[in-house]
């Protein structure tokens, strides 16, 4: 039984919201501090949720039977859940920072610190406003992408001009 198309459309919800409210002005945010909170609680349920709708996606690939189109449909999904737990551990990184916890974990880390502080010097610097909306604006691309050769793969490249457009990019 093909349980896929029950757990990808949670997340991809998740994350689209979550792109929205990333684009939003910064202005807002400091008006309404609950946005910040919001946004980092749906990029971690979206990645999160992601994750189990890429393993019942290696399930349904195996029903399907592997081709090109669920091959490249497979490596955007992969590509997205990337992306999206890259900018889930930059929204961490700041989260711990600012709680206090990263230095605890570091004074706890002996054997990780260096590659802790290394990771914590990278989600920093792209932790800038304008770089995290072009990842998050490069997600949303990723998923539009994944659903349409999805759909592509569950009603076939005609079942409307977006799927059919995003097909014939790569067939």
């Amino acid at each position: 039984m093909n349980i896929h198309p029950l757990f990808v459309h949670f997340p991809i919800g998740l994350l689209v919201i979550y792109v929205l409210l990333e684009l939003l002005p910064s202005s807002l945010e400091r008006k309404y501090p609950w946005l910040r909170n919001t946004k980092i609680f749906l990029l971690i349920m979206g990645t999160g949720a992601g994750f189990f709708a890429l393993g019942t996606g290696d399930m349904a690939g195996e029903i399907v039977g592997e081709n090109a189109l669920v091959e490249t449909h497979a490596a955007f999904a992969g590509s997205t859940i990337v992306l999206f737990s890259s900018l889930t551990v930059i929204y961490l990184f700041d989260v711990l920072r600012k709680m206090g916890i990263l230095s605890v974990i570091l004074r706890l880390s002996f054997i990780f610190k260096g590659i802790i502080l290394w990771l914590e010097k990278i989600a920093r610097a792209l932790r800038r406003p304008w770089i995290v909306g072009i990842l998050a604006i490069v997600g949303f691309m990723l998923i539009s992408i994944t659903g349409g050769l999805g759909a592509s793969i569950a009603y076939g490249p005609d079942i409307d001009p977006l799927v059919g457009f995003i097909y014939h990019l790569f067939f």
